[in-house]
């Protein structure tokens, strides 16, 4: 009776062992659930919570941050032409239909390593408004007020903006701002292969800060855009995202 009760016991004991190593190798490990939290972000900090549903967005209210150029979005063509002349290239395209609701003249300027787009809003009213709306470099000695410059690495971009999130290049992502710089990216190549040579070459990540409120004073809700590839910052663009 004895021999059978301590046989029992230690069945019991080897049962239980196999049990819990069974649970362990399907219970997915600490890093393996953060990993798998959200497939759309291929770089995140596992201490960021994505609950509450702000899709993994960075964002930044100091104004001052959106410069580019020594220039903010409230420049003007004429701004423009007088601190670095006439463009390479020039070209122009016409949105809206006059007169009925409202009418925009984008106009595309094409310098070494840079391409500035401004556009001219006019409303029903007459009212005119003429502004930078995108400035982007893609070479150059040019910086970003902290100091980013193009071919500096992913890792620098994420330490000096506090950017946890880094979003693969694709054409239907789960973050709303993704989406909007693929597709304005997309549109202003498509535009600018039209009349003159403008390559953005290969990229297959994003990453960017964007403010949480409207500048009132420049009407822009501005964002600030590292495009990679390989690691490695490709192109810089300071954009409003307002002027879809």
């Amino acid at each position: 009776m004895k021999k059978n009760l301590v046989f029992f016991i230690c069945f019991i004991q080897v049962m239980l062992l196999i049990g819990c190593s069974f649970n362990n190798q399907n219970e997915p490990s600490q890093e393996e659930t953060v990993s798998n939290e959200n497939d759309t972000f291929i770089y995140k900090d596992p201490s960021q919570d994505l609950t509450n549903g702000s899709q993994g967005i960075t964002y930044c209210s100091d104004f001052k941050e959106y410069t580019l150029l020594d220039m903010s979005l409230d420049k003007s063509y004429h701004k423009i032409i007088k601190k670095f002349g006439e463009p390479l290239e020039q070209g122009y395209d016409v949105v809206g239909t006059f007169h009925i609701t409202d009418q925009s003249l984008y106009t595309y300027m094409y310098y070494s390593n840079m391409l500035i787009i401004t556009r001219d809003f006019f409303d029903e009213n007459d009212t005119k408004e003429n502004s930078i709306i995108e400035i982007d470099i893609n070479g150059g000695d040019y910086e970003t007020l902290k100091g980013v410059k193009i071919g500096d690495s992913l890792d620098t971009v994420s330490k000096l903006y506090d950017i946890n999130f880094i979003f693969p290049y694709e054409k239907e992502s789960s973050n709303e701002i993704v989406n909007m710089i693929y597709n304005r990216i997309n549109g202003a190549e498509y535009y600018t292969n039209r009349f003159m040579f403008y390559d953005y070459g290969t990229v297959d990540k994003i990453a960017y800060i964007i403010s949480d409120i409207k500048d009132e004073e420049h009407n822009s809700i501005p964002a600030l855009i590292f495009l990679f590839n390989n690691d490695k910052v490709t192109h810089i663009i300071l954009y409003n995202t307002l002027a879809l």
